[in-house]
């Protein structure tokens, strides 16, 4: 078996690190959908404002689009 060369090893880790974002995007969304509508912490602002950053980000709107278009 031979070695993976250093492109490999650099796109497996890119693709490590995408999943991990795409995670941590889906906890936040799902943090953000649970909170109750009335809660006006600074906590519950960041976590709504953390949302609305990813929800209009470029590539998530293009993933957004490639799954309505499915």
């Amino acid at each position: 078996m031979t070695r993976p060369t250093r492109e490999q090893r650099l796109a497996a880790a890119q693709a490590d690190q995408d999943v991990a974002t795409r995670q941590a995007q889906a906890r936040i969304l799902d943090g953000a959908d649970a909170l109750d509508p009335a809660d006006t912490s600074l906590r519950a602002q960041a976590i709504r404002a953390t949302a609305a950053d990813i929800r209009t980000a470029p590539d998530v709107a293009a993933q957004r689009e490639a799954v309505w278009r499915d």
